[in-house]
């Protein structure tokens, strides 16, 4: 059971970022930054520059974590998910916290990349445990 605490991390991560969203969507409107008609298909001018960093962030939280949560549900399904995968999960989570705050408030691309590269590596390692466990071999 103890491997869904890293998914519950990571869907406060993805809540909060989309709260964020859209408390900047309705400043902007009421700033009149940005037509409030622009939303309605998403065409006709366009998000001011920090909004349009949080549109994207929300839309980035709903892609690569999609195989996180997977990973997730196969080892609590299968009883595999203990011990060193937990750890690999919430430093999954953790790299994409860091990953948020680089990318939210700064944007240092280099340094944001360094950081989801290290995500992809914690995902990627996940994914190797699982499968191993399931062979047989760890």
């Amino acid at each position: 059971m103890e491997i869904l605490w890293p998914a519950f991390g990571m869907f406060a991560l993805t809540s909060a970022v989309a709260i964020g969203l859209v408390t900047k969507r309705f400043r902007a409107v009421a700033q009149k930054r940005v037509n409030p008609a622009f939303y309605k298909l998403y065409r006709d001018g366009q998000e001011p520059e920090d909004v349009a960093v949080f549109t994207r962030h929300v839309t980035n939280l709903f892609e690569q974590p999609v195989l996180f949560y997977a990973v997730i549900v196969m080892a609590f399904a299968t009883g595999l998910g203990g011990g060193a995968m937990v750890g690999v999960a919430w430093a999954y989570v953790a790299a994409r916290y860091v990953h948020s705050v680089i990318h939210l408030f700064g944007n240092n691309v280099l340094r944001r990349l360094q950081v989801f590269a290290l995500s992809w590596v914690a995902l990627a390692a996940l994914w190797i445990m699982l499968g191993l466990r399931m062979a047989g071999g760890a």
